[in-house]
């Protein structure tokens, strides 16, 4: 019950050390507009954001494997889904209630155990059958084919055409808009992204087409005839959503032919917005001078007109 009841709450941004949120930490936040679960949270409690009335989307990381019981129950404005690669199942009333959900982008490569519940089940039950359910093309089939997924309209999840020449990063606190351009003869397009480290945090495989086949670290060309056709464009716009506020990533795009070959690739660091300072180191400098004190058995930093401890707190 963190947050429970916040009325005026509008926007929230989760820490990246955060790894788990309780039970009901947002219900009834009513002017809450939309929520960014990042990759490092790896479980939320139920009822965790049920009745925000104002919640028109959601975006699961990658580390969550199971959206809990009644956890967006009553978002009566919710239209647009995320859900991360890892969510297996879903529990009864995880999204009942949510009349106004249009898109569900599931990144699974298998479809999600939908849990049965005759009182309480996990959509609405006048969700229209027109809810686009996006998903990885090669498991198109899988979705489509299945006894509670195949009742929507499956689609592929795609990148949009566009005109360029080049490589384009637009990061955002949880989410990167990524461009690039088309290659001649290119089978696929593998964008891995890294952090800092060199630990690669997603890879994200495309076809010719620009439908996402896979996330994972190599998928063999495929052109199934029985996935929706896509004109051939100058370029791709895709957007890349659990990642960590604040953070540094290193981006690759490599293009390769049908024999896997490489025929392109290109590189691009970028840091997405947001993110709270861990340290005073974090504090971005703008001219304000800023001097070490001992003051009562303890080191602070004098900022400016304000006083911090080293771990950034600031002192009142």
């Amino acid at each position: 019950y963190a947050f429970a009841k916040c009325e005026s709450l509008t926007s929230f941004t989760i820490p990246n050390s955060v790894i788990s949120i309780g039970d009901y930490a947002f219900c009834e936040c009513n002017s809450l507009t939309s929520v960014s679960i990042p990759n490092k949270v790896t479980a939320f409690g139920k009822k965790t954001f049920a009745n925000c009335k104002s919640l028109t989307s959601v975006a699961i990381g990658n580390k969550v494997t199971s959206i809990e019981y009644g956890a967006f129950d009553g978002c009566s404005s919710l239209t647009d889904i995320i859900l991360g690669s890892s969510v297996k199942v879903l529990e009864k009333g995880a999204f009942y209630g949510c009349q106004a959900i249009k898109t569900i982008t599931c990144y699974s490569m298998r479809p999600p155990t939908v849990k049965k519940d005759d009182e309480q089940p996990v959509f609405p039950e006048d969700m229209p059958y027109s809810t686009i359910i996006y998903v990885p093309a090669d498991y198109w089939n899988t979705y489509a084919l299945h006894d509670i997924w195949g009742l929507y309209d499956v689609q592929p999840i795609g990148a949009s055409g566009t005109q360029t020449d080049e490589l384009q990063i637009t990061p955002d606190d949880n989410t990167a808009d990524i461009v690039w351009p088309s290659v001649d003869n290119a089978a696929t397009y593998e964008l891995v992204i890294k952090d800092k480290g060199g630990n690669v945090i997603c890879t994200l495989v495309f076809n010719a087409k620009g439908q996402l086949t896979s996330i994972a670290f190599n998928a063999p060309d495929r052109d199934r005839s029985d996935m929706p056709e896509q004109a051939q464009s100058a370029g791709f716009s895709f957007t890349v959503t659990g990642l960590d506020a604040g953070t540094s990533y290193n981006l690759t795009m490599t293009a390769k032919d049908s024999k896997g070959d490489t025929i392109d690739e290109k590189e691009m660091s970028f840091t997405t917005k947001g993110g709270i300072p861990t340290s005073v180191d974090d504090v971005q400098p703008d001219n304000v001078q800023t001097s070490k004190v001992f003051r009562n058995g303890q080191i602070l930093i004098l900022r400016g007109d304000k006083t911090y401890t080293l771990q950034g707190q600031e002192v009142k």
